[in-house]
Parts: C-alpha cells; structure tokens; sequence
C-alpha cells in the first residue's frame, strides 16, 4: 500500500478512488451522500464506493445516486459483557476483509459516516496510512467518532459545540450538516400549505407514532384546516393509520418518504427526532419544527442537539423523560400556540435559517479533495 495517499493521487494516472463507510442509518446515509454528489460535481474522475452493512435501505439509495455500493462485515456494538468476546472476534475477521477489500481496489481515502458499519474499514484505513475523514451529524460524538478521531486525518462537524469533545482529533473543520441541496430545488418555489409533517426517521418513531395522533386530536379546531404527513415507518403504518381513522383525522400515512428535504420544504410545521441530519435539513428548509428527542440515542445526543436549536428560538423540545404517558396532553399544549400563530411559525422559521450551512457538504467535499491531493479537470466549473 502506498503510504503517501497525496503523492498517489497526484502522481498516478488512476482515477483515486474513495469509500464512503456506514450509513445504516438514514442520519448517517444521507449527510454521505451529500458529500459524495459535491465531490463527484467537484472531481468527476474520483471513483465512490459505499459500503455497508448491506440493508435494503442503504443499497437503495446509494444506487439511486449514481453510486456503487459494497457489502462488508460489520459487527454490531455489543448489548452486554458477555457478547465482548464474540464482537472482538468478529471485528478482526470485518478489518481483514475491509483491509483486503482496501488493498485489491486502490483505495486513497476512507470518509466514515458513523456508526459501526464504518469502524473496520475506518481501523483498516489508519493501518494502511490511508487517509480517513470523519464526518459527525451531532452535538455529542458518536462513539466511533470518538474511537477513531485521534487517528483521522479530518474531522468534519456540524456543531461547534462538539469540537472540545475531540480534544486529540489533529483537524477539526466546522461544515455544518450535509444536505443535498439540488434536491429541493425543484420545490423551493412552491407556496407552503397548511401542513404539518411528522416523521420519527427512517424506522420510524413509535412514541410519537402513539402520541401525536392523539395529541392533534385533542387539539381539535386548531388542526382543522391543515394537512397531516406522518412518516411512521414500514413496521408500523397499519397501526398508525387505524389511530387516525379512530380519531377521524385525514392523514397521509407512509412508511418512507423518499426525499425527506423536499417535504420539509413544503411543510408548515414538522414534528421529528433531533437527530443532527434532520436539524441539519430542518434548518436549510427554514421550517419550524417541535422536536422530541429520542430516549435513547447515544450519550444522549438528540437531547443535546434539540437544546442548541431550541436556544436559537428555531424550535421547540417536548422531551419524553419529561412527560412519560402523557407526552400527547404535552404536545397537544405546545403545538396550539404553533398551529395557531402564523407570525409565530414564521419568525422560529427564520430563527431556524439562521443555523443553516448551505455550503456544509462542498466544504466538506473540499476539504477531503484537498486532503488526498486530487485536482479537478480543466473543464469542471
């Protein structure tokens, strides 16, 4: 392997060639590929490779981008002491298959998305002396950021909170969150209706699932004239359709939507986790949200990143630890004033605009370009 991923760059007539690893989670996926579309737009002769843990969800959208997509081993965290053993055996068999996947394919950098599905490639990477670039979506780092950022070339952060969080990581760049912009500008015009859209990410959300039906419920007269999008995931539309129809509530109920950005676009008011890519595109979108943090997300993160929002006046947090059975009589309550006070939505939705990084994804892009040494043709704009 070449120890200098700068000088093979540079000096080879190769197209480099570089992984994007992880990404099975949306909030992973999605900030990658941003990333990946500015570094293909930037240098059309890098060669992009996802790889993953192999779920439908990740195949899927990687191809629908344009990109390849590769398969690899990648062991789970363990749930208990007594799966320790079992996850170290397992992650020296994934380094080796990444380390060779690495070697056989000519690969210069590795970006990591998070996650476990990024940690052996990433480990492989650094043992190498290939360059590696993290990119992290949250206040509070992940663990495999944390794990790996003292041996990254790049860390790339949508919050400035989290930088001394990383005191060994060499480079730290503040981006902000990767959102692939093209993708709303075919509804960036388009006149917002009454809508309110609800979406616990791409698995869905079953706490919000239970209790914002029956929040909007008692609400009443206030959600009367406005349009209900619920993304409730593909495990639980059937149950949460029959809530709505139980309450007599018209809903648009859907396992997925495809390109969560747009609809945040045409949206009036949304609903969601605070996990950093949802905030990340929330902000872009300019769209007012009341966000329930997920109970149980790592070191708390959601909890953290819906605090810096709700500071900015961009959104309001209705925490779950909180409220217990009673987070729908909570969120009835602070969605009145919301669904009833238009100048109220706008000026959160300007309060939101102003945590926006548009150019979050080229300046990660470019920093990575710089980091392997690549150079753009003559004609790229």
């Amino acid at each position: 392997m070449h120890a200098n991923p700068q000088h093979t760059v540079q000096g080879s007539g190769l197209a480099p060639h570089v992984v994007f690893a992880g990404g099975e989670k949306g909030g992973n996926l999605f900030p990658g590929l941003a990333v990946a579309d500015s570094l293909r737009q930037l240098h059309p002769q890098i060669q992009i490779t996802f790889t993953g843990a192999g779920s439908h969800i990740e195949r899927r959208e990687v191809h629908a981008a344009g990109f390849a997509y590769r398969g690899l081993p990648c062991p789970a965290w363990p749930v208990s002491w007594s799966g320790i053993w079992k996850y170290s055996k397992d992650q020296r068999q994934a380094f080796r298959v990444a380390r060779q996947f690495i070697q056989q394919t000519g690969v210069v950098a590795v970006v990591g998305l998070g996650g476990a599905a990024s940690l052996p490639i990433a480990k492989a990477a650094t043992s190498a002396g290939i360059a590696l670039a993290l990119l992290e979506q949250n206040a509070i780092p992940g663990k495999t950021t944390q794990k790996l950022s003292h041996a990254a070339s790049l860390v790339c952060l949508s919050f400035a909170a989290s930088r001394h969080r990383l005191t060994a990581a060499r480079r730290v760049r503040i981006t902000g969150g990767p959102v692939r912009l093209h993708r709303l500008k075919a509804v960036a015009e388009q006149p917002r209706g009454s809508r309110i859209l609800i979406t616990g990410g791409t698995l869905g959300a079953q706490d919000l699932n239970h209790a914002v039906p029956r929040a909007l419920y008692k609400v009443g007269r206030f959600v009367r004239n406005w349009q209900i999008v619920h993304q409730a995931g593909p495990d639980h539309v059937r149950e949460t359709r029959e809530l709505y129809r139980k309450f007599s509530l018209p809903a648009h109920v859907v396992p997925f939507l495809d390109d969560l950005p747009s609809w945040f676009s045409r949206s009036d008011l949304v609903v969601s986790r605070a996990g950093g890519a949802t905030l990340s595109e929330l902000a872009v979108t300019g769209v007012p949200a009341v966000l329930v943090p997920a109970p149980l997300s790592t070191g708390d993160c959601e909890r953290v990143n819906a605090r810096c929002y709700t500071q900015a006046g961009a959104a309001i947090t209705v925490d779950p630890y909180d409220h217990g059975s009673r987070l729908d009589d909570e969120l009835g309550m602070r969605l009145v004033p919301l669904l009833d006070d238009q100048s109220l939505r706008v000026a959160m939705g300007r309060s939101m605009s102003h945590l926006a990084f548009p150019k979050a994804a080229n300046d990660s892009a470019a920093a990575i370009a710089d980091l392997i040494g690549a150079r753009p043709f003559a004609n790229v704009a």
